[in-house]
């Protein structure tokens, strides 16, 4: 399927929050047009409902009178029509890619997953500028904003994913690392603990684990997370609520230390890009 881009994908290495290289595979331009095609087509089909749902409802609390088929203006047609235009193209879209952490129906469909350039989930604002981004990239265009951005792009970028710092990557292949995710359990204490520096050989020892705890023996794996666990267990403030499953424990911590390494880093880029900006005029601001 390579063959549909014009630069190359191959897996590509991803450095993590927690520095460490991940092999992933950026998903192909055909895969993500096919599931484009399939989001597209069900936001159609959901203003068609809207709109459809909207006039019954108007039909029957009329009695049946075809003047309720219409409203009393065009202003508040063009203002109800606006509104489920924004809703479907804009809302929908962003909030459903928010909540599945860069998922849609149509990438569940093909495979496919954007994520973060250090390979971290989505947040609502990596999907906001997305999503805004493409109402024009892809709506306005039919897509071939989109796919000519895609072609050129060494990771199949569009302009939305370029501007938001994201990328689709392809579950499918067999090179493919899903990224870490918080275990949903564990979401209010993540809000308050704090991770201090972890040692480079168990960070890498625990991110090779999760990545391949499924093919081993369930007893070695049992063994394996107890002992990772206790090792991380000493950097971690305050402790996980009692009864917590190693394995997700483990993915939590090299969460919390990726996810803080990214702010930080965020946070570096902006004082220097706030300083380059207050040195680049001149000293009359011309």
């Amino acid at each position: 399927m390579e063959h549909f881009s014009g630069t190359k994908i191959r897996p590509d290495v991803v450095i993590t929050g927690e520095a460490i290289a991940l092999l992933v595979q950026p998903a192909s331009l055909f895969l993500r047009i096919i599931s484009a095609i399939i989001d597209a087509v069900v936001c159609i089909l959901g203003m068609v409902i809207t709109y459809e749902i909207t006039f019954l409802i108007l039909t029957l609390s009329g009695g049946g009178n075809d003047d309720f088929l219409y409203f009393s203006n065009e202003a508040q047609v063009a203002a109800f029509v606006a509104v489920v235009t924004a809703v479907w193209l804009f809302f929908v879209p962003m909030t459903v890619e928010t909540l599945s952490r860069g998922k849609s129906l149509g990438r569940f469909i093909v495979g496919t997953r954007i994520v973060r350039d250090d390979g971290g989930p989505i947040t609502l604002r990596h999907a906001f500028v997305r999503t805004l981004i493409g109402l024009g990239e892809l709506w306005a265009t039919m897509g071939a904003g989109a796919i000519i951005a895609a072609w050129t792009n060494r990771r199949g970028k569009r302009i939305g994913d370029i501007f938001a710092g994201t990328y689709a990557v392809s579950e499918a292949s067999g090179v493919t690392r899903r990224p870490l995710l918080l275990a949903p359990e564990l979401a209010d204490w993540a809000g308050e603990a704090n991770v201090g520096e972890l040692d480079g050989v168990t960070t890498v020892t625990a991110r090779r684990f999760l990545q391949s705890a499924a093919k081993m023996d369930p007893i070695h794996r049992q063994q394996v997370a107890h002992t990772l666990a206790t090792a991380l267990l000493n950097q971690v403030y305050p402790p996980p609520p009692p009864e917590t499953d190693p394995e997700r424990f483990i993915a939590a911590v090299l969460v919390l230390r990726r996810d803080a390494e990214y702010h930080t880093n965020n946070a570096v880029q902006a004082r220097l890009e706030k300083k380059l900006s207050a040195v680049s005029g001149s000293r009359y601001g011309i």
